[in-house]
């Protein structure tokens, strides 16, 4: 497994392509999610269209942030602007952010791509979530118990 500082820093370098690895990890979402309901929401071509810009930027010789190209996965609890929160709640299952919260916009500036957000418990008050967004963990326990199994 590659940590989110060494594909940042072989992004940045021009050693990894954003788009691959975005497209890497979409691969695997596709390919696990329907199991497990990791994810709530996956936002592919915006994905993969804030990865070719960092691809680009990179060539043109843009300052790397520390997250530049690094896909990542947020908690359905992060307003995110302009994307459904629900926070899992169905009474919020229609919310849609007019601003980021301060984790979104500093993932965003230090040049997180967004792939998507993760199944959330009811505002964010149980171990795991419940109900119809609810994950399937794959192992016996989670080493967070407070992750939902993301």
């Amino acid at each position: 497994m590659t940590s989110a500082g060494e594909i940042g820093t072989r992004v940045g370098s021009g050693e990894w392509s954003a788009v691959n690895v975005a497209r890497s990890h979409l691969e695997r979402i596709r390919l696990l999610n329907d199991k497990y309901k990791f994810f709530c929401f996956v936002y592919e071509e915006e994905a993969l269209a804030a990865a070719a810009e960092s691809d680009r930027m990179e060539h043109q010789g843009g300052e790397p942030g520390p997250f530049w190209g690094v896909a990542d996965a947020r908690k359905d609890f992060l307003p995110t602007k302009g994307k459904v929160t629900t926070p899992g709640s169905e009474a919020l299952r229609d919310w849609v952010p007019t601003e980021d919260s301060p984790v979104v916009e500093r993932l965003g500036q230090a040049g997180g791509i967004l792939l998507g957000n993760t199944t959330s418990s009811k505002l964010a008050h149980a171990a795991r979530p419940t109900g119809a967004r609810s994950t399937r963990l794959p192992l016996r326990s989670c080493p967070n118990p407070h992750g939902g199994g993301t």
